[in-house]
């Protein structure tokens, strides 16, 4: 018994970053059931996706500046433009590392790593969101460093077993980790 299956249609992939001018199935140099072959400039453009049909600035956008310059997912409710920031690896100037080790007793190593001078805060925080301990505030230079949290509190009491949260803020880089202590 036979399906009947209704071709895919505006549906694009980028012929020239894929290699793919047809796919499995295709009938054409561009063109497969499954959707339409298009040039790099033609899938950085608004006109390919509205000629298409598609409402395509109600959830989708287009910025050079970001996702290479290719559609990328936008709801004009939630966030502008403008406000949308992604990080790349290389660009990263604050990396908190894993404590180690973690289940710890008595105490665990925290580190971390800075692509420039930059003035760092590192606070523990309880499940309920408490401060626990401001283990730094201070200047460090460039590259790696640790420290080591003994498991106390701000007043120098043992902290109790349980998990918790440690929050790194170097610059405007911000970046949490969670840890257990055992006792």
């Amino acid at each position: 018994m036979g399906h009947n299956v209704d071709p895919i249609t505006n549906r694009f992939w980028d012929i020239e970053s894929s290699g793919q001018t047809t796919l499995a199935g295709g009938t054409g140099q561009t063109t497969l059931a499954g959707g339409t072959g298009k040039t790099t400039e033609e899938k950085k453009t608004f006109l390919t996706f509205c000629d298409a049909g598609l409402g395509f600035s109600n959830f989708w956008n287009i910025n050079p500046e970001l996702n290479n310059g290719y559609p990328y997912l936008y709801n004009s409710n939630c966030i502008t433009n403008n406000d949308i920031i992604i990080i790349l690896p290389s660009d990263l100037k604050a990396l908190l590392k894993n404590a180690y080790p973690n289940l710890f007793n008595p105490s665990t190593t925290l580190s971390f790593e800075l692509s420039s001078p930059e003035i760092v805060r590192i606070d523990i925080y309880n499940v309920k969101g408490q401060l626990v301990k401001s283990l730094v505030k201070g200047a460090y230079n460039t590259g790696k460093h640790s420290i080591v949290w003994e498991g106390k509190d701000n007043k120098g009491d043992p902290s109790c077993s349980g998990v918790y949260f440690y929050k790194m803020q170097a610059g405007i880089y911000s970046q949490p980790q969670q840890m257990m202590l055992m006792k």
